[in-house]
């Protein structure tokens, strides 16, 4: 189940901010120590200007001043670790992450628009998840995609292909890292090699 079925529409950017920073708290991050700490995500905007990515970019110029200001202003429940790979530090740096991103995008209609372009072509379709996946620090594939992270950017496609009467195709994301771009084989690699060359068609990626 997709979270449009059961939660309205994002209609700004900062409430397309505010449900990625929900869907990434609520995966490998745990959504006991995040939300639960805070009280819930939605406190998270006192210190984010209402879910201004604007506002966060210009305000926090690295995790540690955004963990020291959530911690001041909105005092979370339980102990708060401070080394790099815990919770709270890598949470932190999905917020900036995920602003700097979503500052690319005028409104949320401009970003749907960007979105709906990987649904038009089959064989782009599966990169949208990881293009998320590289811009947004903590994102993962699966949350982009699927339960884990409620769907978000497929909720995106639905909502611009349905706008304009056309169907959207969900992909099984099974070798979607892969296939390629450009003649749609098969091209396997170990998960750590990022350089996509394809000995069919030429193609290279990185």
């Amino acid at each position: 189940m997709h979270l449009s079925d059961h939660i309205p529409r994002p209609q700004t950017i900062a409430e397309l901010y505010q449900r990625l920073l929900f869907s990434a708290q609520n995966s490998n991050m745990k959504a006991g120590v995040i939300g639960g700490a805070l009280g819930g995500v939605e406190r998270l905007g006192e210190v984010l200007g209402d879910f201004d990515p604007t506002y966060v970019t210009a305000t926090y110029s690295d995790w540690v001043i955004l963990l020291d200001t959530i911690e001041r202003d909105l005092q979370p429940r339980g102990q708060i670790r401070r080394s790099p790979q815990s919770i709270w530090p890598r949470y932190c740096q999905t917020i900036l992450s995920a602003a700097a991103f979503m500052q690319q995008f005028k409104n949320a209609e401009e970003l749907y628009t960007w979105a709906a372009f990987f649904n038009q072509d089959k064989r782009a379709r599966p990169f949208l998840p990881l293009l998320i996946e590289v811009e947004v620090y903590g994102i993962g594939f699966p949350l982009a995609t699927h339960d884990a992270g409620l769907g978000i950017f497929f909720d995106l496609l639905r909502y611009k292909v349905e706008k304009t009467g056309s169907q959207l195709v969900e992909v099984d994301p099974k070798h979607t890292s892969q296939v390629c771009a450009g003649c749609g084989a098969l091209v396997k690699k170990a998960l750590h090699v990022r350089l996509h060359d394809c000995p069919y068609c030429g193609l290279i990626l990185d």
